[in-house]
């Protein structure tokens, strides 16, 4: 026979646990969402403008996630266009960063490979920083081909530019005709047949 305090304690914590996980429906649906990848537009109560500060750090704030949540607490989602839109700015930056990491220690060949190499470590570490979080956003929206032919294009319109203003060099017809091609792969990826 159990002591009335035990039993008393279980009915508390059964109640909270139960207010916690809510229905059968609502938890099936939090799963789907969690690992699906799916938008829930009908759940989402309307939430006040962002101030500046939430708009800047929005995308980093997966980076200071916890994992594993409990069932009960979803994150709001953000529409869909928001997270398109910081992916694609935020490849810029990790591609800007790429691209003088890769490359520019060409102009300063006359110093030690160790200290190009240590500047361009440093260097890409912000790199990732960008990324990391722009892959992860990404990864709600698109496939992995969709986010590896979006960062391809935007590689090559960064290096472009780069190399007109860092180098001097002027880019030719044959450049131009490969940003054709890579819009025609980006065409072909975006494309379900």
């Amino acid at each position: 026979m159990q002591c009335l305090a035990c039993k008393l304690l279980h009915a508390v914590f059964a109640k909270e646990i139960q207010a916690e996980r809510g229905s059968l429906r609502d938890n099936c649906r939090r799963t789907r969402l969690r690992y699906g990848h799916q938008l829930d537009l009908g759940a989402r109560a309307a939430s006040p403008p962002a101030g500046l500060h939430d708009l800047l750090f929005q995308p980093f704030k997966i980076l200071f996630e916890r994992r594993h949540r409990s069932p009960g607490r979803i994150p709001p989602i953000a529409p869909a266009s928001k997270l398109i839109m910081w992916t694609i700015v935020l490849l810029i930056f990790s591609n800007i960063f790429m691209t003088f990491a890769w490359y520019g220690h060409l102009k300063f060949r006359q110093e030690a490979l160790w200290k190009a190499i240590l500047i361009s470590w440093g260097i890409a570490l912000f790199e990732y920083c960008f990324q990391v979080p722009a892959n992860r956003i990404g990864a709600g929206r698109f496939s992995p081909v969709q986010l590896k032919v979006i960062q391809e294009i935007i590689t090559l319109v960064v290096f472009g530019v780069f190399v007109t203003f860092y180098f001097g060099q002027h880019l030719r017809w044959n450049h131009a005709a490969a940003g054709v091609c890579l819009v025609a792969a980006a065409f072909f990826v975006f494309h379900s047949w």
